[in-house]
């Protein structure tokens, strides 16, 4: 299910990659592109060129968040989620997979992302560590293992426990995968990295169009991390830590006239209250301790088919 927000010069070179990814597996396979109410030729192109590709047309951008209504409406038990601007490898679909049903309590599993742009590299699994207020990753190795995060931009999930789970949270608006994966740990289940499956992320295409794009996203950026502690710490020293390097943080943006990350935390006090609702709603369970089971759980080999 790729999601498509005006992308249809990206939608040319991810359909026929995916279209040969679904006729090499041994996996009944349809595609949906999921489109964020988009304003240019993508439908038309689709429905000319690739009539055999469902075009799920929403009348709103909600960024990841359309997933909720389309994942609840479709009728296979596992769903590809995908950004527009990723290339699959023709052999990507079956190792994702085979690694869902050979772990009972997989929640999602994520390939290997290669990227232009090096920050949206992901070839390892994550575990994590707080620093400077927020919880930030730590590559744990290549092999396969339980990870931090499932990828937003390439993950495969069990429908029944992305609806179970709530899906994506509107809240967010940025980062809602890193939410989402932390909330199925928390759950008891597990989100799983597979180097076996390649795909390539050209990375951030929709944010370089605008050209405050970059800017924007920082500030974004800062507000779902603000949202994530908020939510999902549980750990006392941690939530000192977030508590102390927000006043220094928001102490640097007034001497330094940075208004894009200022917004962003005048929008996390706006949020305060659904917040902490959402917080005492989460599974007990100490962030540290979380961290060592992502990182003791290292998997074996797929075994050749």
């Amino acid at each position: 299910m790729p999601l498509n927000y005006n992308g249809l010069d990206l939608l040319k070179l991810a359909i026929p990659k995916l279209i040969e990814a679904s006729e090499v597996s041994i996996h009944d396979v349809e595609i949906a592109v999921v489109d964020n109410n988009s304003h240019d030729e993508s439908e038309a192109r689709l429905k000319t060129h690739y009539p055999e590709v469902r075009f799920l047309a929403y009348k709103e951008n909600k960024i990841l968040t359309t997933y909720n209504d389309a994942i609840e409406h479709c009728e296979s038990p596992y769903v590809m989620i995908l950004n527009n601007d990723v290339v699959v490898d023709k052999n990507f679909i079956d190792p994702l997979v085979k690694r869902m049903e050979s772990e009972t309590t997989c929640f999602g599993v994520s390939p290997t992302i290669q990227a232009d742009l090096e920050h949206e590299v992901w070839e390892e699994r994550l575990g994590g560590h707080f620093f400077h207020g927020h919880l930030a990753g730590v590559k744990l190795g290549k092999e396969a293992g339980g990870t931090l995060y499932c990828h937003g931009a390439a993950t495969l999930v069990r429908r029944d426990r992305f609806l179970e789970l709530g899906g994506f949270d509107p809240l967010f608006f940025y980062q809602e995968d890193n939410d989402l994966s932390y909330r199925a740990w928390r759950a008891g289940y597990s989100c799983l990295f597979e180097p076996t499956s390649q795909v390539h992320h050209l990375g951030s295409q929709t944010v370089l169009k605008d050209k405050d794009g970059l800017e924007k996203k920082r500030g974004h950026k800062e507000r779902a991390n603000n949202f994530f502690v908020l939510k999902n710490v549980q750990n006392v020293k941690w939530k000192m830590n977030f508590k102390f390097w927000t006043v220094m943080k928001v102490l640097k943006m007034i001497l330094k006239g940075d208004s894009k990350r200022f917004v962003a935390f005048k929008e996390t006090l706006k949020c305060m209250g659904a917040l902490s609702k959402k917080y005492h709603q989460q599974v007990k369970l100490d962030d540290k301790i979380l961290m060592q089971k992502i990182a003791d759980l290292k998997l074996q080999k797929l075994a050749d088919s």
